[in-house]
């Protein structure tokens, strides 16, 4: 609202409250509007100053008018800056307590394995064997170590496929990717 409208309003007697702010240069205005159907609307008015005429114009109409100050007293500005800077001030605590945590242990350092930077690195390695072109059937002498192992191999599997409890109670456990191939009874 134009501050010329301002008065004029306020001479009709259609200001119900106003709130004056930053040294009275801004004034938020209740007013009752025609426009609107005689609505009370609440405008922002530019004022040239804090004047003792338009002060003293106030109190003969009666509006209630108040002065606001935009200075906070430092107790506030304080708690909202300590409030302000808690989250982040955490999340660095956080994120240097896990670094920390990280380095020791023998874990490899603060980009080693279990980092808080350590997301989506793969620890896996590719390793080839190599191809050296000799076959098992290429040793000499092997035909006879090959069928012993086999026998001490498939007896131990048979005895501990029938008597596990030997076996468990020293902690064994039944050997994992063990292939039996060919008819029951069979020893190859």
């Amino acid at each position: 609202m134009s501050y010329s409208r301002f008065l004029e309003y306020l001479d009709m007697g259609r200001v119900k409250k106003v709130d004056l702010y930053e040294n009275g240069t801004i004034a938020i205005v209740e007013a009752v509007s025609p426009e609107l159907g005689n609505r009370v609307q609440r405008v922002r008015v530019q004022l040239p100053g804090s004047s003792p005429e338009l002060l003293q114009k106030f109190r003969e109409k009666k509006i209630d008018f108040a002065a606001h100050s935009n200075v906070e007293d430092g107790g506030s500005v304080f708690l909202n800056l300590i409030g302000n800077l808690a989250f982040p001030l955490l999340l660095v605590g956080g994120l240097f307590l896990l670094s920390r945590r990280s380095q020791g242990g023998g874990m490899g350092g603060p980009g080693g394995p279990g980092g808080p930077m350590a997301f989506g690195k793969s620890k896996a390695k590719f390793q080839m064997e190599p191809n050296t072109g000799i076959t098992f059937a290429d040793v000499a002498g092997v035909d006879e170590a090959k069928q012993d192992f086999m026998e001490v191999w498939w007896i131990r599997i048979v005895e501990f496929l029938k008597r596990p409890e030997r076996f468990t109670a020293v902690g064994a456990r039944i050997p994992k990717g063990c292939l039996l191939v060919g008819p029951p009874g069979a020893i190859l």
